[in-house]
């Protein structure tokens, strides 16, 4: 584990963290982790990636071929094998219909508490099923106003 303190803020004290681990040989970056404990793991933001996908009824292929990478590469994505660029993430995170903090932490920050449990409901579902599901919410809503 390697640690550095940047000391150039006294009042935004930041210590972090970066965890290594070796698989066949080979040296990866597996996290990184600030003062607050919120932490980016490479494995498991693969493995989001990875359901999300699967959830959204795209191959490997398919899914590369729309962000731009190849297959290859979304394979090693979700197995955890290396990251990938802000922009790249970016773009799987519109692709998905997820945000940024869901991708890279696993959980999303919402305005009302509530938000959160209507949005983990419908997370991966298609637009079209999404759509659905909020015409039957809305007329649940209004019946219970009546």
């Amino acid at each position: 584990m390697l640690s550095t303190k940047d000391a150039g803020n006294d009042q935004n004290d930041w210590f972090f963290f970066a965890y290594f681990f070796v698989r066949k040989g080979r040296l990866f970056l597996s996290g990184l982790s600030r003062k607050e404990g919120k932490m980016y793991n490479i494995v498991e933001s693969g493995k989001r990636i990875a359901g999300l996908r699967k959830n959204a009824g795209y191959t490997q292929e398919q899914f590369g071929e729309k962000v731009g990478l190849s297959y290859r590469s979304i394979a090693d994505i979700e197995r955890g094998y290396r990251g990938t660029s802000i922009d790249t993430l970016i773009d799987i995170s519109n692709l998905l219909n997820v945000s940024l903090d869901y991708l890279v932490l696993g959980f999303e920050k919402y305005g009302e508490k509530g938000d959160k449990h209507v949005l983990e409901v419908v997370r991966g579902l298609s637009e079209e099923k999404k759509l659905f599901a909020a015409k039957i919410l809305r007329g649940i809503l209004n019946s219970l106003d009546e």
